[in-house]
């Protein structure tokens, strides 16, 4: 069965990229399960069966402790949100990384506000991962 990861997606074009792979994950044959913002509002979203889903808060700790409980049941992964899993896992892990904001956060017309919370990102994206 498929992990799509999609915690912290909720709304822009986040959400629209979603959408599209929830419309085309249902038409296939295959087993998935979504792990979804509870922020999310989306019409589509109700098209998923109530056992192929979560909605939990978007937040590390909660994120984390569902794939400590739950990673034995996947074969693979594909995380939606930029983020890879928040904990080692052995499956194969794709990663669509969408947001070039958080690979050189300092180099884009947004608030210095922004920069600093895009290069903290950008940070703890790596260093977990080291």
């Amino acid at each position: 069965m498929i992990l799509i990861d999609a915690v912290y997606i909720n709304s822009f074009g986040g959400k629209t990229i979603l959408e599209l792979f929830v419309t085309k994950i249902l038409k296939l044959n295959v087993e998935y399960y979504f792990l979804l913002d509870n922020r999310l509002k989306s019409k589509l979203a109700r098209n998923i069966k109530t056992d192929n889903f979560i909605l939990i808060d978007a937040t590390h700790s909660k994120r984390k402790s569902f794939y400590l409980k739950n990673i034995n049941r996947f074969s693979s992964i594909l995380c939606l949100s930029n983020i890879p899993p928040p904990t080692y896992v052995s499956i194969k892990t794709y990663i669509f990384f969408h947001n070039i904001l958080l690979l050189n956060p300092f180099n884009h017309p947004v608030s210095f506000k922004s920069q600093i919370i895009n290069f903290i990102k950008y940070f703890l994206l790596f260093l977990e991962h080291l």
